[in-house]
Order: structure tokens, then C-alpha cells, then sequence
């Protein structure tokens, strides 16, 4: 009789772990999708910020380009002007 009331109390203890086993399983179950949907999110939102900073980069390129040919611009109106001041002074 003593066997069957330690194998019945030995049977409840591991019905009792089990039962505590299943919910920390659903809890690392649950903690493992929210893991993966914020990964997921973190990808999308990687690619999103690369893609902003290659158009910011495009961006800051074509303004180099602009301010390069403004100066080459600027200069070729001084020089005009340079010549042409120098030309009325010649006739003079």
C-alpha cells in the first residue's frame, strides 16, 4: 500500500511539472513569435533607412555637382566682366 501512495503522490508531482512545463513552453512559444515579428519589423525598417540615406546621398551629390558648376559659372561672369571692363578702358 505504501508503494501505490508514493507511486500516486510521485504521479501528481510530474502531472503538476508537466502542467507548469506547458505554460512556460507556451510562454517561450509566445516570446519567440513576438521575437520574430520585431525582427521581421527591424528588417523592414533597415531597408527603409538604407534606402533613405542612398537617396540623401544622391541628393548631397547632385548639390555638390550644382554647387561646382554654380562656382565655374561665377567665375566666367567675373572673367566677362573683367574683360569687358578691360576693353572699355582700352578704348578709352
Amino acid at each position: 500500500m505504501l508503494i501505490l501512495q508514493v507511486n500516486l503522490s510521485l504521479i501528481r508531482t510530474l502531472v503538476l511539472k508537466n502542467r507548469d512545463l506547458k505554460k512556460f513552453n507556451d510562454k517561450l512559444i509566445k516570446a519567440t513569435r513576438s521575437l520574430s515579428s520585431s525582427k521581421s519589423r527591424l528588417k523592414h525598417i533597415k531597408k527603409l533607412i538604407e534606402q533613405k540615406n542612398k537617396d540623401l546621398e544622391d541628393a548631397l551629390e547632385d548639390f555638390y555637382a550644382l554647387r561646382v558648376d554654380y562656382a565655374k559659372n561665377q567665375r566666367v561672369k567675373v572673367s566677362m566682366k573683367r574683360t569687358k571692363a578691360l576693353g572699355k578702358s582700352l578704348m578709352l
